[in-house]
């Protein structure tokens, strides 16, 4: 192994005491703060620290990106200056999140809290491992806070697909106009806005 250590300094005549800071083991490992170096596949690099610990990468006069870790075992990976953070594949950028905080996925340039795109088909797959069983379900969720909106929602329980505003109504368009509304209470409007019976259909 290689060892590097650091002592305070001392005065004359005095012995120094020295504390390991790095080590490169025989086997091209490499720890800071740990003299036994451990990684759950291959090896590498570990910081270990006693508190609240990070890795600073920086460019220029830039603040940095931070990998941290307190010791709770919480996590982070933070881009601390005002600019995207990018993950890539292949040498391709497959993923950015935006410094206003907007994710693309195939979207450099995200127009929305989350942007999938890509140059032919696009998919978001919301899906059970296996089959959906009685009483399971996938579900796409609205909430205003803690209360439940609306929902999109596939039922394992006789394979039902749901389309459902727990709070209003329920419309329906083409070309950006309302062709049927649903009401609150259940009333269905075809080219009316108030359907007053259960079954309204009104052609100007």
């Amino acid at each position: 192994n290689i060892i590097f250590s650091n002592a305070a300094s001392g005065s004359a005549g005095a012995a120094l005491s020295f504390s390991e800071r790095m080590r490169i083991t025989s086997a091209g490992n490499v720890g800071i703060g740990t003299s036994s170096p451990a990684f759950a596949v291959g090896g590498g690099l570990q910081v270990k620290g006693s508190s609240f610990t990070s890795v600073r990468v920086t460019s220029g006069g830039n603040t940095g990106i931070d990998f941290s870790q307190t010791t709770s075992g919480v996590s982070y990976l933070y881009n601390r200056d005002n600019a995207d953070l990018i993950f890539g594949t292949n040498d391709t950028e497959r993923m950015r999140i935006t410094s206003a905080g907007n994710v693309g996925i195939g979207a450099s340039s995200p127009q929305g809290d989350l942007d999938v795109r890509n140059g032919t088909n696009q998919t978001v797959i919301i899906g059970n491992s296996g089959s959906y069983g009685a009483g399971e379900y996938g579900r796409l969720l609205f909430k205003e806070g803690s209360s439940e909106l609306a929902y999109l929602q596939w039922n394992g329980d006789g394979n039902e697909y749901r389309l459902m505003n727990r709070i209003g109504t329920l419309t329906f368009g083409t070309s950006n106009n309302e062709r049927m509304r649903i009401t609150d209470g259940g009333n269905v409007g075809i080219g009316t806005t108030s359907a007053s019976e259960p079954l309204q259909v009104f052609n100007a």
